[in-house]
């Protein structure tokens, strides 16, 4: 799928404003946009790290469900107002992750978001992952 200059202006905005993402840090997000960038209807951005076992590792304003093998339900603390744009992607905190294993983005709404994360054979999998949620 390819963004649109308006879209891929925001997602940059949005990586510009990150200060870091560290496999054991939080991410912290600058209090102003780029001059020229326009960030339409984003007025929260809710992020976190979430463990195998469906704990939080890092982040707020959001609670986390394991409800089987590789599948949290994640629920935001705050609704949003228009369904957020939600990204995943599976992370590591030890020297045996292939790189390989993915996660994926499934049923987002205003309240909530599933994250499923899997192995590097596409078997369901218990897998740590960090999100963004913005809208």
């Amino acid at each position: 799928m390819r963004l649109g200059a308006r879209w891929a202006g925001v997602v940059v905005e949005l990586l510009r404003r990150v200060i870091s993402l560290g496999m054991l840090g939080l991410v912290a997000l600058r209090d102003r946009p780029a001059a020229g960038v326009d960030m339409p209807n984003v007025t929260n951005i809710i992020c976190g790290i979430v463990n195998p076992d469906g704990s939080i590792y890092s982040g707020s304003g959001f609670q986390v469900e394991k409800r089987s093998n590789g599948q949290y339900l994640i629920t935001f603390s705050v609704a949003y107002a228009k369904v957020p744009a939600v990204v995943a992607s599976t992370c590591t905190f030890s020297t045996l992750w292939n790189g390989l294993d993915v996660s994926s983005v499934a049923h987002p709404s205003t309240s909530s978001c599933t994250v499923l994360t899997h192995d590097n054979v596409g078997n369901l999998a218990d897998r740590p992952f960090t999100f963004m949620a913005a809208g």
